[in-house]
């Protein structure tokens, strides 16, 4: 029997999109490179996480998942990144979500239905 290699971490990105968005989230790209730093275009701080992932609730507010994407075997964070990772949890309560499979993706989105439910009061 012969595995598949690894996604790479484009071929991640793609598929962890595509998941997403077939689920009903709205998907947000937040790669601080595509952003003035600083400017006034907007600032996304260096070591942001990849994407955010907004999942509606009937109330008009919504969940939100951030998702730090990483290739299974050799992709490790920055040390900017682990700066704001570590500043997201302890000042904000906002865990960054390390994604190296489309398994962990099937997860979050698993999970994200279920708190919708409950706090929609949908059975």
């Amino acid at each position: 029997m012969t595995h598949a290699p690894p996604l790479t971490e484009a071929e991640l990105e793609r598929s962890v999109h595509n998941r997403f968005l077939s689920a009903g989230w709205y998907p947000l790209k937040t790669d601080a490179a595509t952003r003035v730093r600083g400017g006034k275009g907007g600032h996304i701080e260096t070591g942001f996480p990849d994407g955010v992932f907004l999942l509606g609730l009937d109330c008009g507010l919504c969940l939100a998942v951030v998702i730090e994407l990483k290739e299974p075997t050799k992709g490790k964070l920055s040390d900017d990144q682990v700066r704001v990772h570590r500043k997201l949890r302890a000042h904000h309560n906002i865990e960054p979500h390390v994604v190296r499979t489309t398994a962990e993706v099937d997860g979050l989105i698993r999970l994200g239905r279920t708190l919708r439910a409950q706090l929609d009061g949908r059975p």
